[in-house]
């Protein structure tokens, strides 16, 4: 799971992120790109006309079996297509709050980036580190990213 958070753990506010830092955008394409990217469809709406990310496949997981996507995107309404899908492959959940919640307890990895910065939002994690541990950290100026992996 890969996510932002200011420094309350808000994610977003009027499902959009309150926030542009190029650096953290960089970070997220870079670990990212070419992967597999799992999101809800609030999320998928948040992004660039709803067309998800370039040089990616793009997962919605979706309740809406009627839910019409845009081409290249894929819809699944069962969490074990995707949980299927991760046994062989590198999979990214990328929001929001629902998403990351319902994948919480299969998640291996968790990769945070935290602001240094409260942006007021009205969407928050609460998202509790128990079954990891802090295995990273990387510091640049506006933000840290802290690596977690899964306790054995």
């Amino acid at each position: 799971m890969i996510w932002c958070e200011d420094l309350n753990h808000g994610i977003g506010k009027n499902n959009k992120m309150p926030w542009f830092i190029k650096k953290e955008m960089q970070h997220f394409r870079k670990e990212t790109l070419n992967k597999i990217v799992v999101m809800g469809r609030k999320t998928l709406e948040s992004l660039n006309n709803n067309n998800g990310l370039k040089n990616r496949t793009n997962i919605v997981l979706t309740k809406n079996k009627d839910l019409v996507l845009n081409q290249g995107l894929k819809k699944v309404t069962d969490i074990n297509e995707v949980l299927t899908l991760a046994k062989n492959n590198e999979v990214y959940i990328i929001g929001g709050k629902q998403i990351y919640e319902l994948f919480l307890p299969y998640a291996n990895e968790l990769i945070v980036s935290k602001l240094s910065k409260d942006y007021n939002c009205d969407t928050k994690m609460n998202i509790t580190y128990n079954d990891f541990i802090l295995a990273k950290i990387e510091k640049h100026s506006e933000f840290n990213v802290e690596y977690y992996v899964r306790k054995k």
